[in-house]
């Protein structure tokens, strides 16, 4: 629709609703009045009244709820490591003297 002409309106006219539905993004409105230089009669000018911009609704998702992780092994396995190790280390110690 850009740069297109939505309405046009000569003489004088009884107030009109107009309903324009824009697309997404940035959107100009331009109203322009133009005389008309052969006629003398009239109020020569315009009127835009109860001019009203409803943004569309924006639909955000729920949050996604968080579930907690639960593990089952413990670090107790690290501790039997170390464990064995110093265990095996006071061996050779003993061995060599």
């Amino acid at each position: 629709m850009s740069g297109a002409l939505i309405e046009y309106i000569s003489g004088e006219v009884a107030f009109t609703e107009i309903t324009i539905d824009l697309a997404a993004g940035t959107n100009i409105i331009n109203w322009t009045y133009n005389k008309d230089p052969r006629a003398s009669e009239g109020q020569d000018k315009g009127f835009i009244r109860n001019l009203v911009f409803t943004p569309p609704a924006v639909v955000t998702p729920p949050p996604t709820p968080i579930t907690p992780v639960r593990s089952n092994s413990s670090g107790g396995g690290s501790l039997g490591w170390m464990m064995l190790c110093l265990f095996g280390l006071m061996v050779r110690l003993r061995t060599k003297i």
